[in-house]
Order: structure tokens, then sequence, then C-alpha cells
């Protein structure tokens, strides 16, 4: 939430952007430009978390079916569905919504972080309460091993969009990932002890790659805002190079209207005069 907020607080004095095309922004408004492309980039990859959030409650649901009971498996169910349901008019409402302030980037800002943390919660309730399911009356380690891979690919896969705001994708990674982590130690046998203090280390190594693609991700930012300016500069003075070339094509026009309307007075009474010889 770091950037979001940094880039809102330090855009609070400029005028409007334009709705979902950051570069329609005011060329010497990088703040606003960089907020309006955050949150534009956060809607933008809603179908596709979305997807992926059907797609993995479809996997664990195979996996869990016949093992976690009814009482269990249709509430869960029900739950991500309806967050799914709501994510998808919260985005549907801000395609039409067209923020135009710079506080109506930070609360549609604000929508996408709450769900992102929502859904976070969810995943690591998932981990908590279906790892230990079937455990001490079936085999339970395929499901186990396919709990893990789930839940993790979901701490993974949200780095390209969420890692440009370091403390929303710690908290969002903590809320994922760590209660499996919880679960996985309760257990209590030195099996689970050494695969929980693993999986801290997987948790740990991600947050640090996090951090370098957010690194890497700035950079990028930074460089194509400079691009932007640069162009915006170029096409100021491609505009004022061409005005001044129709300047000079004006003043040459009437310079040579004026010399042929003089060239005409003068022959007028040269000729007269020759007549008059």
């Amino acid at each position: 939430m770091t950037a979001l907020a940094d880039a809102s607080a330090a855009a609070s004095a400029v005028p409007a952007p334009a709705h979902g095309a950051p570069t329609d922004l005011p060329e010497n408004d990088p703040a606003l430009a960089r907020l309006s492309e955050l949150v534009q980039a956060t809607y933008d990859y809603m179908p596709t978390a979305l997807s992926g959030y059907i797609a993995g409650v479809l996997v664990a649901t195979m996996l869990y079916w016949n093992i976690a009971p009814a009482s269990v498996m249709l509430p869960w169910m029900g739950a991500f569905a309806l967050m799914c349901i709501v994510r998808l008019f919260v985005t549907l409402a801000f395609r039409r919504a067209a923020p135009r302030t710079r506080s109506e980037w930070q609360r549609w800002g604000q929508y996408s972080n709450i769900g992102t943390l929502i859904a976070g919660a969810m995943w690591g309730a998932t981990g908590w309460v279906f790892y230990g399911q079937g455990v001490g009356t079936i085999d339970t380690g395929l499901q186990q091993t396919g709990l893990i891979i789930i839940v993790y690919t979901y701490c993974a896969v949200a780095i390209p969009v969420l890692s440009i705001q370091r403390r929303l994708y710690r908290t969002y990674a903590a809320l994922c990932f760590l209660p499996l982590v919880a679960r996985i130690a309760l257990v209590g046998d030195i099996y689970h002890y050494q695969l929980a203090g693993e999986l801290v280390v997987i948790f740990a190594f991600t947050v640090l790659l996090a951090n370098r693609y957010r690194a890497a991700l700035e950079r990028a930012m930074d460089l194509k805002m400079q691009a932007d300016e640069l162009a915006a500069r170029l096409r100021v003075e491609t505009l004022a190079a061409e005005a001044a070339r129709r300047e000079a094509e004006i003043a040459n026009r009437a310079k040579t209207q004026f010399f042929t309307a003089a060239s005409h007075d003068l022959r007028q009474p040269l000729h007269a005069m020759g007549l008059f010889a």
C-alpha cells in the first residue's frame, strides 16, 4: 500500500487525469500518472485473478471432495463464489465510474486493496482448514501436497501486480501462506516441523523476489515516464517548429506579393512615359 499512498499523497494538488489512459494525464503530473497506472493495472488484472481463483477452488474441491465433510466444503465454496462475484461487480463499477480526480483514483485503489487482502485471508483459511482433513484416517499425502502448491501459487503469481505496493504484497502473502505453515507445524511431529521450516524459508525467498521485482518495475516505470516526458517535449518542439515554418512561408508569400505589386506599379508610369516619348 506504500506506493499507492505515496503516489496519491504526492499528487494531491494536481489536475484530474483521464480515465483508463495514463498517457492522457497532464505531462507535469508524474505522481498522479503513477497512481492511475497502479490502480488501472490492478483492475485490468482482475479478470485473470478471478479466473485463477475459480481454477484453484475447482482443484481443491477435486482433491478434498471425498475427504472433507460437506459442512466444510459447501460454506467454503460459497464464500469463494461470493468473493468472486463481489470483486467482479467492483471491477465493472470501476470501468463505468471513469475516475478523474486524485481522490477517486485513491478510493478505487483502496477498494482493490481491501479485496486483495480478503482474498489472501480466504486462501490462508483454506490452508488452515483443509490441511488437517482426513489426517489419521486415510493417506492424505496427495491432498496435502496439492494444497501447499495451490496456496503457494497464489503468493507467487501475485508478485507482478502487487509487489509494487510493498506493504500490500507482504500483508497479502502473510495472510495467504503463513496460516498453512502454522497449521503444518501444529501437527507436532519432527517431519511437520521440518516441512514448516522449509516453507518459511520458501516464503522468505518469495518476499525477497517480490522486492527485487518491485525495484525493477519501479525503474521501468521511471524510464517510461522519462520517455513520455521526452516525447511530449518533442511534440511541443515539433509543433513550434511547424508554426515557425508556416509563419516564414506566410511572410515570404507576403513579401513576394509586395514586390510583385510594387513592380507592377512601377511598370505602369514607365510604360506611359514610353508612349509619350
